[in-house]
């Protein structure tokens, strides 16, 4: 685990999280340089909220927040899922709300307790799109899937949840 509590970093230099965590104290402890986060996983340090601008790519199934150090993270630069379907395993409340790009993958499923919201427009995603856990809410968000989207709990006893609001769209 690498922690990052530099309020004022003006590092550029890109980061990438391949594997392990990494955990940030600041909203700008990463610079202004694009992240790009794999099979690792991303979250605060604490319970306060963290809003990261950076540019941002799954380039594996990755884990966003900690179930102890559950700050809510929102990432609101432009978003890239490396060219192929992802699963995001949350772990604390996560937005996201950059733009995604039109070839640059989607996310595939949706797994952990933790809400999930999305504000971002996701252009014509051709696959299918599941919520393992916890709840998905698509928030004033345009979303164009091509393939299906399914809400069905894979968890005992648990619970799938989508939520579409705040006048959002979902075309299937």
């Amino acid at each position: 685990t690498q922690t990052l509590r530099n309020a004022a970093n003006s590092y550029s230099g890109g980061t990438v999280v391949s594997s392990g965590a990494l955990v940030v104290g600041a909203d700008s402890a990463i610079g202004t340089s694009p992240l790009n986060i794999g099979a690792a996983s991303f979250s605060s340090d604490g319970s306060n909220p963290r809003v990261i601008t950076n540019a941002l790519t799954f380039s594996g199934n990755a884990t966003l927040g900690n179930a102890a150090s559950n700050g809510a993270i929102t990432f609101s630069g432009d978003l890239n899922y490396g060219g192929a379907g992802r699963t995001l395993i949350v772990a604390s409340p996560v937005t996201l709300k950059g733009n995604s790009q039109l070839s640059a993958g989607g996310l595939a499923a949706k797994v952990g307790s933790a809400t999930l919201t999305l504000q971002n427009n996701i252009l014509n995603w051709i696959s299918a799109m599941e919520v393992h856990d916890g709840t998905l809410v698509v928030d004033g968000a345009t979303w164009t899937n091509g393939g299906s989207l399914r809400s069905a709990s894979t968890v005992p006893n648990g619970t799938a949840t989508l939520l579409i609001t705040n006048g959002a769209y979902v075309i299937i």
